[in-house]
Protein backbone atom coordinates (compact mmCIF):
# COMPACT_ATOMS: atom_id res chain seq x y z
CA UNK A 1 0.00 0.00 0.00
CA UNK A 2 1.77 3.29 -0.82
CA UNK A 3 1.80 6.27 1.21
CA UNK A 4 0.48 4.48 4.00
CA UNK A 5 2.34 5.96 6.76
CA UNK A 6 1.20 9.64 5.34
CA UNK A 7 -2.78 8.20 6.65
CA UNK A 8 -2.18 6.18 9.59
CA UNK A 9 -2.55 8.61 12.13
CA UNK A 10 -5.33 10.48 10.47
CA UNK A 11 -7.52 11.83 13.30
CA UNK A 12 -10.79 10.81 12.80
CA UNK A 13 -12.93 10.41 9.72
CA UNK A 14 -11.38 11.51 6.65
CA UNK A 15 -13.23 14.41 4.95
CA UNK A 16 -14.45 14.08 1.15
CA UNK A 17 -10.72 16.17 -0.10
CA UNK A 18 -8.80 13.81 1.95
CA UNK A 19 -10.61 10.67 0.52
CA UNK A 20 -9.76 11.73 -2.95
CA UNK A 21 -6.19 13.01 -2.15
CA UNK A 22 -6.17 9.17 -0.38
CA UNK A 23 -7.78 7.24 -3.72
CA UNK A 24 -5.19 8.88 -5.91
CA UNK A 25 -2.47 7.72 -3.21
CA UNK A 26 -3.60 4.18 -4.01
CA UNK A 27 -4.54 4.15 -0.18
CA UNK A 28 -7.09 1.57 0.82
CA UNK A 29 -10.27 2.74 2.34
CA UNK A 30 -12.73 1.40 4.82
CA UNK A 31 -15.93 2.52 5.97
CA UNK A 32 -16.19 2.73 10.12
CA UNK A 33 -19.68 2.39 11.76
CA UNK A 34 -18.17 3.66 14.77
CA UNK A 35 -17.07 6.62 13.53
CA UNK A 36 -19.67 6.81 11.09
CA UNK A 37 -17.20 7.49 7.89
CA UNK A 38 -14.27 6.48 6.07
CA UNK A 39 -10.87 6.10 7.41
CA UNK A 40 -7.65 3.88 6.44
CA UNK A 41 -8.30 0.29 6.18
CA UNK A 42 -4.99 -0.63 8.47
CA UNK A 43 -4.93 -3.05 10.76
CA UNK A 44 -4.87 -0.77 13.60
CA UNK A 45 -8.04 1.27 12.38
CA UNK A 46 -10.32 -1.41 11.50
CA UNK A 47 -11.71 -4.76 13.85
CA UNK A 48 -9.72 -7.72 12.29
CA UNK A 49 -14.00 -9.04 12.06
CA UNK A 50 -14.30 -6.51 9.88
CA UNK A 51 -16.99 -7.61 6.57
CA UNK A 52 -14.92 -7.58 3.30
CA UNK A 53 -17.93 -4.89 2.05
CA UNK A 54 -16.13 -1.61 4.31
CA UNK A 55 -13.25 -2.09 2.00
CA UNK A 56 -13.22 0.65 -0.71
CA UNK A 57 -10.23 1.30 -3.18
CA UNK A 58 -9.86 2.98 -7.04
CA UNK A 59 -10.31 -0.23 -8.32
CA UNK A 60 -13.11 -1.67 -6.90
CA UNK A 61 -15.04 -2.49 -9.40
CA UNK A 62 -12.59 -5.13 -10.29
CA UNK A 63 -12.22 -6.38 -6.52
CA UNK A 64 -16.01 -6.70 -5.88
CA UNK A 65 -17.68 -7.76 -9.25
CA UNK A 66 -21.47 -8.43 -9.48
CA UNK A 67 -23.10 -11.49 -8.38
CA UNK A 68 -24.08 -13.73 -10.40
CA UNK A 69 -28.11 -13.17 -11.72
CA UNK A 70 -30.30 -13.81 -8.53
CA UNK A 71 -34.14 -15.27 -9.98
CA UNK A 72 -35.56 -14.27 -6.48
CA UNK A 73 -35.08 -10.55 -7.24
CA UNK A 74 -36.88 -9.10 -10.38
CA UNK A 75 -38.44 -5.39 -10.86
CA UNK A 76 -40.90 -4.00 -12.41
CA UNK A 77 -42.97 -0.48 -11.96
CA UNK A 78 -45.45 0.04 -9.67
CA UNK A 79 -49.21 -0.31 -10.66
CA UNK A 80 -52.48 0.66 -9.30
CA UNK A 81 -52.89 -3.23 -8.22
CA UNK A 82 -50.07 -2.36 -5.46
CA UNK A 83 -51.63 0.38 -3.51
CA UNK A 84 -52.35 -1.57 -0.47
CA UNK A 85 -48.31 -2.67 -0.51
CA UNK A 86 -47.35 0.76 -1.35
CA UNK A 87 -49.37 2.39 1.21
CA UNK A 88 -48.04 0.17 4.16
CA UNK A 89 -44.82 0.78 3.23
CA UNK A 90 -45.00 4.39 2.58
CA UNK A 91 -46.37 5.29 5.84
CA UNK A 92 -43.68 3.84 7.68
CA UNK A 93 -41.70 6.25 9.66
CA UNK A 94 -38.34 4.49 9.64
CA UNK A 95 -38.52 4.49 5.82
CA UNK A 96 -38.58 7.49 5.72
CA UNK A 97 -35.67 8.80 8.25
CA UNK A 98 -32.78 8.48 6.40
CA UNK A 99 -34.64 9.66 3.29
CA UNK A 100 -33.69 13.22 2.14
CA UNK A 101 -37.60 14.24 1.77
CA UNK A 102 -40.33 14.21 4.55
CA UNK A 103 -42.83 11.71 4.68
CA UNK A 104 -45.90 13.11 2.86
CA UNK A 105 -48.59 14.82 5.19
CA UNK A 106 -51.75 12.71 3.93
CA UNK A 107 -51.13 9.61 2.41
CA UNK A 108 -54.37 9.40 0.82
CA UNK A 109 -55.22 6.75 -1.91
CA UNK A 110 -55.41 9.96 -4.25
CA UNK A 111 -51.99 10.98 -3.20
CA UNK A 112 -50.66 7.41 -3.57
CA UNK A 113 -52.51 6.72 -6.55
CA UNK A 114 -50.68 9.88 -8.06
CA UNK A 115 -47.10 9.00 -7.20
CA UNK A 116 -47.64 5.32 -8.58
CA UNK A 117 -48.99 7.55 -11.60
CA UNK A 118 -45.78 10.17 -11.81
CA UNK A 119 -43.09 7.29 -11.09
CA UNK A 120 -44.09 5.30 -14.31
CA UNK A 121 -44.30 8.57 -16.52
CA UNK A 122 -42.06 11.37 -15.78
CA UNK A 123 -39.05 10.88 -18.22
CA UNK A 124 -36.47 12.35 -15.50
CA UNK A 125 -36.28 9.38 -13.89
CA UNK A 126 -37.05 5.66 -13.74
CA UNK A 127 -38.83 3.64 -10.89
CA UNK A 128 -39.09 0.25 -10.49
CA UNK A 129 -40.68 -1.70 -7.55
CA UNK A 130 -38.22 -4.42 -6.13
CA UNK A 131 -39.71 -7.80 -6.30
CA UNK A 132 -38.51 -10.57 -4.04
CA UNK A 133 -40.69 -13.95 -5.50
CA UNK A 134 -42.66 -11.42 -7.13
CA UNK A 135 -43.82 -9.66 -4.17
CA UNK A 136 -43.11 -5.98 -3.88
CA UNK A 137 -40.61 -5.04 -0.90
CA UNK A 138 -39.08 -2.13 -2.01
CA UNK A 139 -38.54 0.58 -4.18
CA UNK A 140 -35.30 1.18 -6.45
CA UNK A 141 -34.86 4.79 -8.49
CA UNK A 142 -32.72 6.43 -10.89
CA UNK A 143 -32.87 10.42 -11.41
CA UNK A 144 -31.10 11.27 -14.22
CA UNK A 145 -28.59 13.93 -14.79
CA UNK A 146 -29.59 17.48 -17.56
CA UNK A 147 -27.39 15.40 -20.15
CA UNK A 148 -27.93 12.44 -19.10
CA UNK A 149 -24.39 10.96 -18.56
CA UNK A 150 -24.69 9.97 -14.97
CA UNK A 151 -27.85 9.46 -12.39
CA UNK A 152 -28.52 9.15 -8.77
CA UNK A 153 -29.12 5.91 -7.85
CA UNK A 154 -31.50 5.45 -4.36
CA UNK A 155 -33.17 2.75 -2.81
CA UNK A 156 -35.48 1.62 -0.38
CA UNK A 157 -36.86 -1.47 1.60
CA UNK A 158 -40.05 -1.72 3.71
CA UNK A 159 -39.97 -3.65 6.82
CA UNK A 160 -40.10 -7.10 6.60
CA UNK A 161 -37.99 -6.75 4.28
CA UNK A 162 -35.04 -5.13 5.98
CA UNK A 163 -32.00 -6.51 7.91
CA UNK A 164 -31.89 -9.48 5.75
CA UNK A 165 -29.26 -8.60 3.36
CA UNK A 166 -32.01 -8.30 0.59
CA UNK A 167 -30.63 -4.23 -0.10
CA UNK A 168 -27.42 -5.54 -1.03
CA UNK A 169 -28.92 -8.61 -3.64
CA UNK A 170 -31.62 -5.83 -4.84
CA UNK A 171 -28.95 -3.18 -6.02
CA UNK A 172 -25.71 -5.65 -7.58
CA UNK A 173 -29.03 -7.29 -9.44
CA UNK A 174 -30.28 -3.96 -10.49
CA UNK A 175 -26.94 -3.40 -12.01
CA UNK A 176 -26.29 -6.70 -13.51
CA UNK A 177 -29.79 -6.40 -15.61
CA UNK A 178 -29.94 -2.53 -15.89
CA UNK A 179 -33.01 -0.88 -17.45
CA UNK A 180 -32.69 0.54 -20.67
CA UNK A 181 -31.73 3.59 -19.78
CA UNK A 182 -28.80 2.30 -17.55
CA UNK A 183 -26.54 1.08 -20.63
CA UNK A 184 -26.44 5.11 -21.06
CA UNK A 185 -24.93 6.02 -18.65
CA UNK A 186 -21.52 6.89 -17.91
CA UNK A 187 -21.57 7.05 -13.69
CA UNK A 188 -24.08 6.33 -10.58
CA UNK A 189 -23.95 8.77 -7.59
CA UNK A 190 -25.88 8.07 -4.72
CA UNK A 191 -26.08 10.02 -1.38
CA UNK A 192 -26.27 8.24 1.90
CA UNK A 193 -27.58 9.92 5.59
CA UNK A 194 -24.40 10.02 7.32
CA UNK A 195 -26.29 7.60 9.93
CA UNK A 196 -27.23 5.14 7.76
CA UNK A 197 -24.24 2.69 7.99
CA UNK A 198 -25.85 0.02 6.23
CA UNK A 199 -26.62 1.43 2.98
CA UNK A 200 -22.99 2.53 3.04
CA UNK A 201 -22.19 -0.91 3.18
CA UNK A 202 -24.17 -2.16 1.05
CA UNK A 203 -23.20 0.56 -1.93
CA UNK A 204 -19.55 -0.43 -0.35
CA UNK A 205 -20.36 -4.25 -1.55
CA UNK A 206 -21.75 -3.45 -4.98
CA UNK A 207 -18.88 -1.58 -6.12
CA UNK A 208 -19.09 2.07 -5.44
CA UNK A 209 -16.74 4.18 -3.71
CA UNK A 210 -16.84 7.68 -1.84
CA UNK A 211 -16.47 10.82 -3.85
CA UNK A 212 -15.66 14.30 -3.50
CA UNK A 213 -19.19 15.89 -2.98
CA UNK A 214 -18.68 18.91 -5.53
CA UNK A 215 -17.72 16.75 -8.29
CA UNK A 216 -20.59 14.29 -8.12
CA UNK A 217 -22.98 17.33 -8.89
CA UNK A 218 -25.71 16.38 -6.57
CA UNK A 219 -26.96 19.73 -4.84
CA UNK A 220 -28.78 20.20 -1.75
CA UNK A 221 -32.21 17.94 -1.30
CA UNK A 222 -34.64 18.03 1.28
CA UNK A 223 -32.88 17.10 4.90
CA UNK A 224 -29.69 17.18 2.96
CA UNK A 225 -28.15 20.47 3.09
CA UNK A 226 -25.23 19.27 0.63
CA UNK A 227 -22.66 17.81 3.72
CA UNK A 228 -24.52 14.37 3.32
CA UNK A 229 -21.60 11.77 2.01
CA UNK A 230 -21.92 10.59 -1.51
CA UNK A 231 -20.56 7.63 -3.05
CA UNK A 232 -19.81 6.91 -7.21
CA UNK A 233 -19.27 3.70 -9.57
CA UNK A 234 -18.31 4.23 -12.97
CA UNK A 235 -20.30 2.11 -15.65
CA UNK A 236 -18.44 3.28 -19.27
Amino acid sequence: MRNLAKWRDADGVLAPTEITSAQAEGVVLAFDPLRIGWVPATADTMPDQAPLSWSARPDSLAAAPDAAPDPGITFRPWTAADLPVYRAMMSDAQMWRHMPEAAPEDLTDEVLLTLIALSADAPHHRVHSILQHGEPVGQVRLEFSADGRTAELSYWLGPAARGKGLGRRAVRQYLAQPPRELTRIDALFARVHPDNTASARVLAACGFTPTDRAASGLGPRGRDDGSWPVFRRVLA
